[in-house]
């Protein structure tokens, strides 16, 4: 059962939900005091990676498929996807920008292949010119990153999406390793909560929508992230009101109607259940967290 791996956010954190624009760069090795180099098969619920290894080499593994590879080595992992790695940390280093389920959603349409699949490509696929245009905008997005500066994080998401280009053009036919079936149906599903959220939807328009029965999707939720349906599209609403309460002025009723409930009084309640506060008390706590820099 994947309930038996661990689930991380990153670097051996606790998995917990991200922002909705979530966008996270990093150099796996400077956290090699913590891995040493080897981590064993776990998974991350609410984000997607998309990495490069860049020096190098060793053994990776996604979904039980284990393959030994050297430097240069690209690959994306769309959330709850088991992978792990064991190299030399003295000699192997890997850029990985980690990216929000709901911002690799926004990007779906828009690029040259599936986001609910797991990719790899070898350093002999492609061309030279990709290769080195790849490297360059990992270092470039890292950079950015690292340093606050104004207009840091759009950069970095427009560095990210080219990088999601040249991955499509270096992406070689057959090598792909699709994800167990009711693991993308839920990875789907969640792309449609994502958009849909708001517009009220009833499990049997996503149902519908999905081609399955309630059933089905019902076990994909509980394979992927041990919850039910309305647990899914409850914690996805709550994601966008808290984000809203946090970075907008917008009122409280205002933020109800944004999030799909026709009923400010009945927002307020599900509000509530989901945290023990208000949406104005947890709205003034952040806030006040916010100016402390907690």
């Amino acid at each position: 059962m994947r309930e038996a791996f661990p689930a991380y956010a990153t670097y051996g954190e606790p998995a917990r939900p991200v922002d909705l624009d979530f966008i996270h760069v990093d150099r796996v090795m400077n956290h090699k005091d913590y891995h040493g180099g080897k981590a064993t098969p776990h998974l991350h619920p609410h984000f997607g990676q998309l990495s490069l290894w860049f020096k190098g080499g060793g053994r990776y593994e996604i979904e039980g498929k284990a393959w030994t590879f050297e430097a240069p080595m690209m690959h994306f992992v769309p959330a709850n996807t088991l992978h792990g790695f064991e190299v030399d940390p003295a000699t192997t280093d890997c850029w990985v920008i980690s990216i929000a389920n709901h911002a690799l959603a926004g990007m779906a349409d828009q690029l040259p292949f599936d986001l609910t699949r797991s990719h790899y490509v070898l350093s002999h696929q492609g061309d030279e010119h990709s290769w080195k245009m790849a490297e360059q905008l990992f270092e470039l997005a890292y950079a950015e990153y690292s340093v606050e500066r104004q207009g840091r994080m759009r950069l970095v998401g427009l560095l990210t999406r080219s990088l999601f280009e040249i991955f499509g053009r270096l992406q070689a036919a057959g090598n792909t390793i699709a994800a167990p079936r009711l693991v993308r149906l839920a990875l789907d599903f969640q792309v449609l909560v994502d958009q849909h959220y708001a517009e009220d939807w009833k499990i049997e328009d996503y149902c519908r929508k999905l081609g399955v029965t309630r059933h089905q999707l019902a076990r994909a939720c509980q394979e992927l992230w041990q919850q039910g349906i309305k647990d899914v599209i409850d914690a996805t609403r709550l994601r966008v009101a808290q984000r809203m309460l946090h970075y907008t002025v917008s009122s409280v009723e205002a933020i109800a109607y944004e999030t799909g409930f026709n009923d400010p009084a009945y927002f307020s309640r599900f509000f509530r259940k989901m945290t023990g506060q208000s949406p104005a008390a947890w709205r003034q706590q952040a806030s006040r967290a916010s100016q402390q820099g907690v």
